[in-house]
């Protein structure tokens, strides 16, 4: 009787940050409609995702960019980052290079709120650990916030963002 079919609007870390924040106020003993319109209310205002791509190759394969687009990406180490805006991906940053694309990363972290510590990061990532843990490490020194976690994304994300793709949620 008490089941409700919530949108998260995401996935990944997103989908498990709403999931971790159901679960604490269901052990708060909020009822269905306070825990649904909460998790509404941290999904349209306060939730941040956004995609770091190492290769636009999956990109390009799934045909959402062009070979030729592709080719030149590749040939000058274009990375790009995208927003996920109400479920929808939207193109952010084109870069050169990966130490640019995470700098930039931590960059629109800044941007998005002045208090982190009691915010939790989720990151998961394709076959990227070593980037994973640079951005856990500067996020806890330039952020402060209560928890960063790393985990391995899931398939269906995974394709879509390619190998050493890492999607960031806070």
């Amino acid at each position: 009787d008490d089941v409700v079919v919530f949108d998260s609007l995401s996935a990944t870390g997103g989908l498990n940050l709403q999931i971790m924040k159901a679960v604490d106020m269901i052990k708060q003993g909020l009822s269905m409609n306070e825990i649904v319109g909460k998790l509404e209310k941290y999904r349209d205002e306060e939730m941040t995702m956004f995609a770091l791509l190492n290769t636009l190759e999956n990109v390009v394969k799934g045909g959402r960019l062009s070979k030729f687009t592709g080719a030149i990406a590749k040939l000058f180490d274009i990375k790009a980052i995208l927003d996920i805006v109400d479920g929808t991906v939207v193109l952010a940053e084109k870069l050169r290079g990966k130490k640019q694309m995470l700098e930039k990363s931590l960059e629109k972290i800044g941007e998005k709120v002045s208090d982190f510590s009691k915010r939790v990061f989720y990151i998961t990532h394709v076959d990227n650990p070593e980037d994973a843990k640079y951005l856990k490490q500067e996020i806890l020194k330039r952020f402060n916030p209560m928890d960063v976690v790393i985990n391995y994304m899931g398939p269906t994300i995974s394709t879509y963002a390619g190998k050493g793709g890492i999607v960031i949620s806070l």
